[in-house]
């Protein structure tokens, strides 16, 4: 077995730096002295990398706020709690979650005559049925990711099924987030972890979600951990407490990327793909500033290679991937047949879906 050298601190410092070298500032903005001199920004770890926000803040003298989630649903309801003094001015919303976040009142449709160009963006994201709504987009699409099986090779050997999930052989050395789980597990027993397919019956939908409910709390002995954030699983692989997780490939691609003998894949039985967005909260006290962030994010193809560096999640940005080692790319990308087992997580039945699951998830965790 190959001796794993990497300590957690140099883990930690590892990603810490992987957006620094060669990093100079990409964009110039002229300040303004009578603008608010702050923006306030709600995302994931790394989603504003160092080096970004340090050039932002020198470059145009607004100071980022950053409040760091780990969650779409506490995200959500943090904001509507707020309402309508709200503590953002932008926040990180998954496409799916598009329907939510707008029907609850959270966000606004972008202005359009403010953004510079989106040149830099896909238009496979950029141009996407579900960033359009009313005519309108609802936000910047910023990274794309997957959500499947990361496991130690070394301890596993290759594995390509969801099985191992639910293996007494791996009793105690399992992990996963249980709403994110919870619609895999849906496809895994043969439901539709979409939900769409329940729209016009959901009675049906309602079955299926109590099924999948019964059978993840009958195999909970096996779990090791609930988590909640991908700096938590990372952890846990890195101290070998688990071999086997449900994973969001961003995390995963990370402990490749540092010589940790992770391996991730989209099992047999699929997986999921979703795309994150920056967008504007709905009355943006900081409305200026935001647009003058978010411009500065799509100034140039590389802030979309260090995001990629930073995180792990394919950055939507037009040749980002030419930025990237040969390790890098290998650790962010799927086979042709792995990506034709991912389904894009459809924002159609979100409302319905999450209805059902968060109470799913409750009774999950205090069974």
């Amino acid at each position: 077995m190959r001796e794993t050298t990497i300590s957690r601190r140099r883990f930690m410092k590892t990603t810490a730096l992987a957006t620094a070298a060669a990093f100079q500032p990409l964009f110039w903005i002229p300040r303004s002295a009578s603008a608010a001199q702050e923006l306030r920004v709600w995302t994931y770890n790394n989603f504003i990398t160092k080096e970004f926000r340090q050039s932002f803040e020198s470059e145009t003298g607004i100071r980022i706020r950053v409040k760091l989630i780990d969650d779409q649903g506490k995200e959500l309801n943090l904001l509507v709690a707020e309402k309508p003094n709200f503590t953002a001015d932008v926040v990180t919303v998954a496409g799916h979650r598009f329907p939510q976040f707008i029907n609850q009142g959270t966000i606004e449709p972008l202005d359009e005559s403010k953004i510079k160009s989106w040149e830099t963006i896909n238009p496979v994201y950029r141009e996407a049925d579900w960033m359009i709504r009313d005519g309108k987009r609802w936000g910047v699409p910023i990274l794309m990711g997957s959500e499947g099986m990361a496991y130690n090779e070394e301890k596993m050997g290759k594995v390509d099924t969801w099985d191992v999930m639910f293996d007494e052989r791996y009793k105690g050395k399992i992990a996963y987030q249980v709403q994110d789980f919870l619609s895999i597990a849906m496809q895994y027993l043969g439901y539709d972890g979409t939900m769409v397919s329940y729209l016009k019956r959901p009675e049906v939908g309602r079955r299926a979600v109590e099924a999948t409910k019964n059978f993840l709390i009958k195999h909970k002995h096996l779990v090791r951990a609930f988590y909640d954030s991908g700096a938590q699983v990372q952890q846990m692989f890195i101290n070998e407490d688990i071999w086997v997780a449900q994973c969001w490939s961003g995390p995963a691609a990370r402990l490749i990327m540092d010589g940790f003998p992770i391996r991730y894949t989209i099992p047999r039985e699929g997986g999921f793909g979703f795309v994150y967005t920056f967008s504007v909260v709905k009355g943006a006290r900081n409305r200026e500033n935001a647009y003058k962030f978010l411009n500065a994010i799509m100034s140039d193809p590389r802030q979309g290679t260090y995001l990629t560096k930073a995180t792990g999640f394919v950055s939507t940005f037009v040749g980002a991937e030419k930025g990237l080692t040969e390790l890098e790319r290998k650790a962010s990308s799927l086979s042709q047949e792995e990506l034709e087992r991912i389904t894009f997580f459809s924002p159609v039945a979100v409302e319905f879906k999450y209805k059902l699951f968060d109470r799913a998830v409750e009774e999950i965790k205090a069974a």
